[in-house]
Order: structure tokens, then sequence, then C-alpha cells
């Protein structure tokens, strides 16, 4: 699915995606498998999946849909 990232901190890797139901989805440097996660910028098109994590949904596979 594609989304937008609402909000990420590059100190500690970390942030959130709106996914297409306008839901926050969390997500962390761990889950980006394509670009440069110092690149990411708030408002980036990223395709991502949830996956289920400790504390619910979290964001995976996410890669910059540039």
């Amino acid at each position: 699915m594609e989304g937008k990232i609402k909000s990420y901190d590059n100190s500690r890797g970390f942030g959130y995606i709106v996914d297409p139901e306008g839901n926050d989805v969390f997500m962390h440097i761990t889950g980006i498998i394509s670009g440069t996660p110092k690149a990411i910028q708030v408002g980036d098109v990223v395709k991502f999946v949830k996956a289920k994590g400790e504390q619910g949904f979290q964001a995976a596979k996410i890669e910059l849909a540039r």
C-alpha cells in the first residue's frame, strides 16, 4: 500500500506514516528496504506493508516511491 510520511525523527530512527484510510502507522528505520533513511522527509510518498508488531501494526518493507 502507499502512504505519506507524517513525521520522522532522523536522530531516533522512527516516525509515522499515514495510510490510505488516514490512520497513523508506526515506522522504524529497520523497516526501510530502499532509499536513504537520512533522506526521508515529511510528505514523502512511500510503499509499505502493515505488519503486526509488539504494540499493534507497524510499517514494514518501506520503499520510497520517488
